[in-house]
Parts: C-alpha cells; sequence; structure tokens
C-alpha cells in the first residue's frame, strides 16, 4: 500500500520508527520512504533482529529508546 499521504498527515507529530534489520516483513524501503516524507521523524535501527524482536534481544537499548522519546 502507498502511505505517502498518511505518512505527510504524520508529520505534524513527533514520530518515531522502530526498524529491525531483519524483518522478514518490512523492508528499509519503509523507513527511508518515512525518512524522506519527514525529515524529523527519528529512526532507530537495531542491527541483526527480527521483526518485533528488538525488545526481546535488546531490551535495554529498547527502553532507552523509547524513554529519550
Amino acid at each position: 500500500a502507498d502511505n505517502r499521504e498518511r505518512c505527510k498527515k504524520l508529520c505534524k507529530r513527533e514520530i518515531l520508527y522502530i526498524f529491525e534489520s531483519n524483518d522478514s516483513l518490512l523492508s528499509d524501503y519503509h523507513y527511508r520512504l518515512l525518512k524522506s516524507i519527514c525529515p524529523s521523524a527519528k529512526i532507530k535501527i537495531f542491527d541483526e533482529v527480527a521483526h518485533v524482536d528488538a525488545f526481546k534481544k535488546h531490551p535495554q537499548s529498547y527502553i532507552t529508546t523509547l524513554s529519550l522519546f
């Protein structure tokens, strides 16, 4: 689905996008598109983890990321 218009609407808010580098469902295209449409979006990349595994594999870093946001 093309979410560009939805992204543009969300740009008025603060955005934190958590991306897992080994995600089999969402490619890096999604966060790159978001960043190109909403340059102020904060992107956190967790390397070597699969879809929604960032918290399981790196709980302290995940919590810190959310706390700083």
